[in-house]
């Protein structure tokens, strides 16, 4: 992360908090004599990290610090509905939200873990507000769903990718009708999508060069045609329709 880019999203703000933290993380695991990989936690966002490994650290630190900036800017800008709920900033806080049974904790646990994926950078990736918009708009959302967020107007926002599961309502100890429910959802931007795309394009050409036979290397073509799928349905703008 650049110098600008740390001081645009107001990371310095929290650097000595954080640094006395990472120091008390570090000298918790001297301490512990752990042989041979003596492994921390990231405070805050609980990446491992290596002791020995200062580069990796200072990398930490910066996302660390940006994390908690991100966390205070959505206190102040979330809608009402989500304000009093922590943006979660770690993998095991964002899934416990993800599992909640009520509507905005399950939106909140989405939203940090898709800001996880762009290192925290909230002017970078829509609202949680923008999302709930695209989410609206979204061809699969069922009615209900749509009533419950009516706040937000429906905009289709682009890089938005959400999902749906199947349940069964129960009534008296029997199951009634299935009923479509929110699995999640997730943004990306179109170099993340790009990127993808490439990396399982390059692992099917040494697939190929290493002798795997053609009709081994179908999953490889699967995937790339998911991935290729989810561009268009992400960025029909930018992956184009066809």
């Amino acid at each position: 992360m650049h110098d600008n880019d740390f001081k645009r999203l107001g990371g310095h703000r929290f650097e000595q908090r954080v640094a006395e933290l990472f120091d008390q993380e570090e000298m918790r695991v001297v301490l512990s004599k752990r042989h041979p990989l003596p492994l921390g936690h990231a405070p805050i966002i609980g990446n491992l990290f290596g002791i020995w490994d200062e580069e990796h650290i200072s990398k930490l630190r910066r996302l660390s610090s940006v994390a908690l900036a991100a966390q205070e800017w959505f206190h102040e800008t979330a809608p009402p509905g989500a304000r009093a709920i922590s943006l979660p900033l770690n993998i095991p806080d964002c899934q416990k939200l993800e599992q909640d049974e009520n509507l905005w904790p399950k939106l909140v646990g989405n939203y940090g873990f898709s800001l996880m994926m762009v290192e925290y950078d909230y002017l970078l990736h829509p609202s949680l507000a923008d999302c709930c918009s695209g989410l609206v708009a979204h061809k699969d959302t069922p009615d209900y769903l749509r009533a419950e967020l009516q706040e937000f107007r429906p905009r289709p926002l682009e890089g938005l990718e959400v999902w749906f599961q199947t349940e069964f309502e129960f009534f008296d100890g029997r199951p009634h009708g299935p009923i479509k429910v929110l699995g999640g959802f997730f943004w990306s931007t179109p170099e993340m999508i790009a990127s993808e795309l490439q990396s399982f394009i390059r692992a099917r050409q040494r697939a190929h060069n290493d002798g795997v036979p053609e009709d081994e290397l179908h999953q490889c073509d699967e995937q790339i045609a998911i991935v290729r799928q989810r561009g268009r349905e992400c960025y029909p703008s930018k992956f184009g329709l066809g």
